[in-house]
């Protein structure tokens, strides 16, 4: 609610004194969204005691929500360095789209191609509808690789190679963080999955995916 205060005076005037206008707003908004870290931080800290009694240490359910609501809030903050941290945190947390696609956006703007790309690789194997991706993901490789074999044009567009070494070990890199992740919220099933794809469609070894 305080963000989108802030998101409304930014709208309004257009200018730097809208942006100037609206910082004390982004800065009720981080605070309530880092009280709120800490209270589901010590839920989980009480959920992950009980887990490991019952033999299922490592569990969590710190939802990555929070952290990719308080990266935003840095970004319109200024504060590069530590959206980024937030997004990480939460990346750790869960390998959810929409904060891995933020995580590429500020990774791009700060000329980390590399890092971009694995986060967007990331996004889509967790979710491989999001095929609109695939420009984004093919530009980067055009630039990480500018004369290799990790492109392939088609209507003129740059897009990944899958068949190439480095975007083929990308993609089980990727593959092996999303089936980590399903395992740390106890989605068992949904790993099983993610490492099935990897080895029988994409040709992963299960050794890469350990």
């Amino acid at each position: 609610f305080y963000r989108n205060l802030g998101l409304r005076l930014e709208e309004a005037q257009p200018t730097g004194q809208g942006h100037i206008d609206a910082l004390p707003w982004f800065g009720k908004a981080l605070d309530a969204l880092l009280r709120s870290e800490r209270i589901e931080l010590l839920q989980d800290a009480v959920t992950r005691a009980d887990n490991a009694k019952r033999g299922k240490p490592n569990l969590t359910f710190v939802p990555s929500a929070v952290y990719l609501q308080i990266g935003r809030t840095y970004q319109k903050l200024s504060e590069p360095q530590k959206a980024l941290a937030a997004f990480e945190r939460g990346r750790e947390l869960e390998s959810d789209p929409n904060l891995l696609e933020d995580l590429a956006a500020e990774y791009r703007q700060a000329g980390e191609p590399r890092k971009a790309v694995m986060a967007l690789v990331e996004a889509l194997a967790v979710d491989s509808s999001r095929t609109r991706l695939l420009p984004d993901i093919g530009q980067l490789y055009s630039e990480i690789d500018p004369s290799g074999c990790a492109v392939s044009r088609e209507s003129g567009k740059p897009l990944p190679n899958w068949e190439c070494p480095l975007v083929h070990g990308d993609i089980c890199t990727a593959s092996r963080k999303v089936s980590t992740s399903f395992l740390h919220t106890g989605q068992l099933n949904e790993a099983a999955a993610i490492r099935k794809i990897a080895i029988q469609e994409l040709g992963c070894t299960a050794a890469l995916l350990q």
